[in-house]
């Protein structure tokens, strides 16, 4: 059996509805944390300033200096440039209306015109639901 000494110590003497608050506010503080490094990456895709650094992109800096896998470097990356392009985009994940796989697999098919109304049939969907959405706007 592995030694969780920590989590044995910290964890396992709370009452259920104390750990349950905690990791509750472990996910707000996770989303904050999310809004953040999605906004540094909005701003230092749009600077340019990876190339000085010695990566070829935003890709390759995601994965090799910050230590991002493949998904969830481009979930980020695909999220930041989202926000830059539609204003509604941000405000709804920062709000936990919507989660990143909404964002990355709804951006081909947004546009001023339709991101409202996109985004709010988003709220709160599956991604099963998320998938039938862009089967419906075209995407297969």
């Amino acid at each position: 059996m592995v030694n969780h000494s920590w989590y044995t110590v910290h964890l396992r003497p709370l009452a259920d509805d104390e750990l349950l608050a905690r990791l509750e506010a472990l996910v707000v503080q996770e989303r904050e944390n999310l809004i953040e490094v999605i906004e540094h990456l909005m701003e230092i895709d749009g600077r340019d300033i990876i190339f000085d650094k010695g990566y070829s992109s935003l890709y390759q800096y995601c994965r090799i200096k910050l230590g991002y896998g493949e998904q969830a470097a481009y979930a980020r990356i695909r999220a930041a440039r989202a926000a830059v392009d539609f204003d509604n985009v941000l405000p709804r994940l920062r709000a936990g209306q919507l989660h990143l796989e909404a964002i990355i697999r709804l951006y081909p098919y947004l546009t001023i015109e339709n991101q409202t109304e996109i985004l709010e049939r988003a709220q709160g969907a599956t991604t099963r639901d998320i998938l039938g959405l862009v089967a419906e706007l075209g995407g297969g």
